[in-house]
């Protein structure tokens, strides 16, 4: 280990960082090189040229630090040093000196280096050779003298033993106690034992002292009790042989707890034995009513509602409440039990007599077991009382408890055959303090004056019932409704609840303006979430599972979810059946009418109608069945997932319209179903009709949904075996990232929608899809599949670059409604049609004027003498055709397509029914291909009829190319009787090169509406005289009108369509075609008069504009007798009532016959007819020679009277 430092070589700096030393250095001139000193100032001159003498020395850094320690007997291996001259650069350095690392000691090292000049420069290290150094890291061991852990009972002395800490290096060590105990106080008690060796090593160790409480005695009541009010302790405390412990109460205290408080270390309540405050409370306290009649109240409210409720249902310590004339409530019982408590038999405070609250259960224990009952129940009534006491209050505070019993707070009862609750409950909980849970298996109130509440779970079960009171929070980690329990919350309350779970057919419920914040919303097992409306809801994830599982609102609430996911399981439903409205805009007035809203067949404009079919939001209506109630709202909002296995429904209840479901979702999985059908056939002693359906919307990012989506009208029998259905509403699946709108159940473009936007339309599965007048629809491409059928109203726009009609489809219109069409392409699949059959006039231009004598004419004459000639243009057909006895002619097809038309189907204006003419098909397309039928034929005729068959059509085709290779038919209808022939003149068919089309002469009006006015005014074109009829409501204002007008193709119209007109006069319109012949018509509007005019005030008295007495109008002599009477007819001038009919004696205004309305002389008619046979009202006998007049008092309807004598005199001679 002795080492020469020359031996070592130079080492090379050390790459990582360190300090850079350099150390003091000496150094010295040889004058080599360095020259002579010379004063001669001659010499100066000569010297200047000469070189610098170098003097300085290198300078030296060492390598590492300049003392190092180094173990005794290891090797030392120097880092060695490096040099550098500022003029010759790196220079050798030269190492001297040894280190002896077996002998301990200082040792140097020196580093020399000199440079050309003969410049040295010295640098040294110092080495220290030490021992070795072995660090005590293992602490002391501590010993504890005595027994541990140390029991000791309570008062006896603690006397400390000590400990013993022996070193491994150290040897022993002193020992440091602390800690205290106190025997004077049960419990667990440490003492620390402390000891620290030389190196700083610590150890601790503990004795556990327990401080025991001396043997317990125990207390035994096995005979009835009473304690007064105040405080007892025992050490156990057991109640046996059925015996009963009475705890007073004193209501007339001044503490604030009037009742009995036992502390014990253990209390024992066997089976058959009870601790009472039964009738120890208040006979007037603070929830006494007002009226005798009535219940008290303390936690639960009494019946009648006159006192409020009272105290707390967290530390329940008040007296229950009576009445004077009726009961006392229950007393005050509060238990603070060390260890167990062991209910097997009863404690109760309940109220006792009639109309008594229930009073107070405080417990506070460790463990709490047994099977008994806890009551603290109202008090009951009976006839001819009916109001009960409410329930009381009961906590239940414990660490572990295995009681199965019951504890229950119940209201009084009304027994009158049969006994039902006749106020409210009060509070009962159990308290878990080992988990900071609220148990709750009765009842409970969440109180306002108790908030905020603060548990990590609340759990109810046994069927028990929850009120949360207005304005509450809660905050809890979990709250779990279970087995058959229920919750309501008053409204405006904050739950601050991650985990809200319903299990087995509970409920929740809320009132309105709640805000719930929650990760998980799960309700299962058949339970039942009903929302409201106004709340904020903050709700991470809905899953509704199992059977019967609910989510739902309150009536005619929207049921409004912005959720990230939701999941409705199979069996499970998202459900606002009937929550909607009872008498809705959709409720018509006729009785028997079913309720409307998603559409009405028989009237696509009705006005029963309303509502979105792409935002569905509107509550469906009422019907005419008994407890109608249209179908709710559904609106989700759903940013992630919705997966709908189950169903989601807003369906009508019997006779009412389905209600809404609007959801928008970024995915939407599953196989179930979305529901707002209608409801049915109400055949309950009478018939309702059944509802109409719903409105559905589903929007979508992505989806894999294989379920179904329905808005169907409800269905029922009035005959026992045909089936009757309403109207169904709109359903659409919209696809947002690609702007595709799948129809697969029904569908109508409504003009309050439009415009409509979508790349494709796809329409399927039997779809029936109607579009309103004036709507703006544009797509890409429109695919009518299916068996589907679209029904145009006549004066929509379609603006499409392809349409496809497939899958035996059909397209259509409305009756006397021209189907116009504009898109770049049209295709027309095999069995498909775009059809007009039976669409044309019931009563025609060629219509015959007796249905039997002819057939209908168009494009050619119905057979029969007496037809009509022909009508309309046969280059534009756009006329429809005419009808026969009811039956309506072929209706009018008007194509224009810029691009391709391909008919493999059938394009159709015909009728099959009799003697009808058919319509027209008007064409223009770019190329026509395909193998399919243009058919414009006429309708038939049959024995006895004769050949009276109905004209053919008009079908005109205008192309650029024409490769179609089917047929184009106009034939009239024929006659089949021994074989079939021709009963009419076959149409006209107009096949055009657009290349070679003459200019048109087609000038006509074909529609001239008011489209403004609602409801939308239709004019009547005479073509005879050219004239056009409007009538308008009552205070239009025809002087400025806008018309919509129709003309023909490649016409203009002078004034232009859709320039406002002054119609007070007759306003011409003139009609240029495009060959420049023209057309003038006059169009008169007429102002319909007011439908509820003012009364005109009658004061125009009535009076008798006739008589006749015995046929004669003047004074007559008579003798009147049952066989002779006289005949009175009278003629008011208006329709009266007839007070009286007086005949009086012109000399004694007493003596007279008085005759009132009847028999012939009925009230509110003109006539009067009676008979006098001689008989007086008054005045005795008739006498002779006595002159009568007839006084006469009518009043009109208006009040105005006539009261006055007619002019004749009658005369009496009784010898006649």
């Amino acid at each position: 280990n002795i080492q020469s430092a020359e031996a070592i070589p130079p080492q090379s700096p050390q790459t990582t960082p360190v300090p850079e030393i350099v150390s003091d250095v000496s150094s010295t001139s040889s004058g080599g090189g360095g020259g002579s000193e010379n004063n001669n100032d001659d010499s100066k001159d000569e010297d200047k040229d000469l070189p610098v003498e170098d003097k300085t020395a290198p300078v030296i850094t060492i390598v590492g630090t300049n003392s190092v320690d180094v173990t005794k007997d290891t090797l030392y291996t120097d880092a060695g040093a490096t040099a550098l001259d500022d003029v010759d650069g790196v220079r050798d350095v030269v190492t001297t000196g040894i280190v002896d690392t077996a002998v301990l000691g200082t040792y140097t090292i020196t580093y020399t280096a000199t440079d050309i000049s003969n410049n040295t420069a010295t640098a040294t290290r110092t080495v220290n050779v030490i021992e070795i150094i072995i660090s005590d890291t293992i602490p002391p061991v501590i010993t504890i003298l005595g027994d541990n852990p140390l029991s000791i009972t309570k008062g006896d002395s603690y006397i400390e033993l000590g400990a013993d800490s022996l070193d491994e290096k150290d040897g022993n060590i002193s020992v440091i106690i602390s800690g205290n105990v106190d025997t004077s106080v049960v419990g667990s008690y440490d003492m620390t034992y402390t000891s620290t060796d030389n190196s700083g090593n610590i150890s601790t160790a503990i004795r556990v002292v327990n401080v025991l409480a001396p043997p317990l005695t125990t207390f035994t009541i096995d005979t009835n009790t009473v304690l007064k009010p105040g405080k007892y302790s025992y050490d156990n405390l057991v109640i046996t042989n059925n015996a009963v412990l009475t705890l007073e109460g004193d209501p007339d205290s001044t503490n604030s707890f009037k009742g009995v408080e036992i502390n014990a270390y253990n209390i024992t309540i066997d089976a058959g034995a009870s601790i009472s405050a039964d009738g120890q409370g208040y006979q007037d306290g603070p929830g006494s009513p007002e009226l005798n009649e009535d219940g008290a109240s303390y936690g639960g409210k009494g019946a009648g509602g006159t006192s409020s409720v009272y105290g707390s249902s967290l530390e329940p310590e008040d007296l229950g409440s009576g009445k004077l004339s009726s009961g006392r409530g229950g007393g005050a019982i509060k238990l603070i039990v060390t260890d167990t408590l062991k209910n097997n038999g009863t404690i109760s405070a309940n109220g006792i007599n009639s109309r008594a609250s229930g009073g107070s259960i405080y417990v506070k224990t460790n463990q709490l077991e047994g099977i008994g009952n806890f009551n603290a129940n109202g008090s009951g009534t009976s006839w001819p009382y009916t109001k009960a006491g409410g329930g009381g209050r009961i906590a239940l505070y414990y660490n572990t408890s295995s009681f199965s019993g019951l504890a229950q707070a119940l209201a009084g009862i009304y027994c009158f055959y049969g006994c039902n609750p006749a106020a409210d409950t009060g509070t009962v909980g159990l308290f878990n303090l080992s988990d900071n849970s609220l148990n709750i298996i009765s009842t409970w109130t969440f109180e306002d004056s108790l908030s905020p509440f603060n548990f990590d779970k609340i759990i109810l079960n046994k069927n028990s019932k929850v009120e949360i009171e207005e304005n509450v929070i809660i905050n809890s980690d979990e709250f779990f409704v279970d087995e058959g329990s229920s919750v309501v919350s008053l409204g405006n309350n904050v739950l601050n609840i991650p985990i809200i779970t319903l299990d087995n057919i509970s409920t929740f419920t809320l009132a309105g303006g709640e805000k719930i914040d929650s990760d998980s919303l799960l309700v299962k097992g058949g339970s039942t979430f009903t929302f409201s409306d106004n709340g904020i809801l903050s709700i991470d994830s809905l899953l509704v599972s199992g059977n019967s599982s609910t989510v739902t609102v309150v009536p005619e609430k929207i049921l409004l979810l912005e959720i990230p996911n939701v999941e409705v399981q199979e069996g499970a439903y998202i459900s606002v059946d009937q929550k909607g409205y009872v008498n809705g805009p959709g409720t018509q007035n006729e009785n028997q009418k079913g309720g409307l809203y998603g559409g009405d067949d028989e009237n696509i404009s009705s006005s029963y109608v309303y509502g979105s079919a792409l935002k569905p939001v509107d509550f469906g209506s009422g019907g005419k069945a008994p407890h109608p109630q249209g179908g709710g709202a559904i609106r989700l909002v759903i940013t992630d997932t919705l997966i709908n296995n189950g169903i989601i429904s807003a369906n009508g209840n019997v006779s009412s319209s389905g209600g809404s479901i609007y959801v928008t979702t970024k995915n939407l999985l599953g196989n179930g179903e979305f529901s707002a059908n209608g409801g049915g056939l109400y055949a309950g002693g009478y018939f309702a009709a059944p509802g109409g359906g719903g409105r559905v919307a589903v929007y979508y990012e992505s989806s894999s949904f294989t379920g179904k989506a329905e808005a169907k009208g409800g269905c029922g029998s009035y005959d026992g075996w045909s089936m009757t259905c309403a109207s169904k509403g709109t359903v659409g699946l919209f696809d947002t990232l690609n702007n595709d709108l799948y129809l697969d159940s029904s569908w109508q473009f409504k003009n309050s929608d439009s415009p409509f936007n979508f790349n494709n339309i796809f329409i399927s599965n039997g779809t029936k899809v109607i579009s309103d007048e004036n709507i703006s629809l544009t797509a890409n491409d429109i695919s009518i599949d299916g068996a589907s059928t679209f029904v145009f109203s006549g004066s929509e726009t379609i603006n499409a670059n392809q349409m496809n009609i497939l899958g035996n489809s059909t397209l259509t219109i409305l009756n006397e409604k021209i189907l116009k069409l504009e898109v770049s392409n049209l295709f027309v699949e095999t069995g498909s049609y775009i059809q007009v059959d039976g669409k044309g006039y019931v009563s025609g231009p060629g219509s015959p004027e007796e249905g039997e004598q002819a057939g209908a004419s168009y494009g050619g004459k119905g057979g029969g003498a007496s037809s009509k000639p022909v009508y309309g243009s046969k280059e534009e057909p756009i006329d429809f055709g005419s009808g026969s006895k009811g039956n309506r002619g072929g209706g009018a097809i008007r194509l224009d397509i810029s691009g391709t038309l391909e008919n493999n189907g059938i394009i159709s204006a015909s009728n099959t029914k009799e003697h009808v003419s058919g319509g027209s098909i008007y064409v223009t397309a770019s190329n026509i291909l395909g193998n399919g039928k243009f058919v414009a034929n006429g309708g038939g005729s049959s024995w006895p009829y004769g050949s009276i068959g109905g004209g053919g059509g008009r079908i005109a085709i205008y192309y650029d190319d024409y490769s179609f290779s089917g047929e184009n038919i106009v034939l009239p209808g024929n006659y089949c009787f021994s074989g079939c022939a021709p009963a009419g003149e076959s149409g006209t068919l107009h096949l055009v090169d657009k290349n070679f089309i003459p200019l048109s002469s087609s000038k006509k009006i074909i529609k001239f509406n008011f489209s403004e006015l609602i409801p939308e005014v239709v004019g009547t074109i005479e073509e005879s005289n050219h004239t056009i009829s409007l009538s308008v409501p009552f205070s239009t204002d025809i002087t400025n009108l806008v018309p919509n007008i129709d003309i023909s193709d490649k016409a203009s119209i002078d004034p232009l369509n859709g320039v406002s007109q002054n119609f007070s006069n007759p306003v011409s319109y003139i009609v240029i075609a495009e060959d420049g012949s023209t057309e003038s018509y006059t169009v008169t509007v007429l102002v319909l008069p007011d439908p509820d005019p003012e009364p005109i005030l009658d004061t125009t008295p009535p009076e008798i504009s006739s008589f006749l007495l015995n046929d004669i109008s003047g004074d007559v002599t008579i003798n009147p007798t049952e066989s002779n009477p006289l005949s009175i007819n009278l003629n008011a001038s208006e329709n009266v009532n007839w007070m009286s009919i007086k005949i009086e004696n012109e000399d004694d205004s007493t003596v007279y016959k008085i005759f009132q309305s009847g028999v012939n002389c009925v009230d509110d008619t003109n006539t009067c007819l009676k008979s006098w046979n001689g008989g007086l009202s008054s005045g005795g006998l008739l006498q002779d020679d006595t002159t009568f007049k007839i006084k006469v008092h009518i009043k009109d309807e208006a009040g105005n009277e006539f009261y006055d004598y007619l002019s004749p005199v009658i005369t009496i001679d009784t010898l006649i």
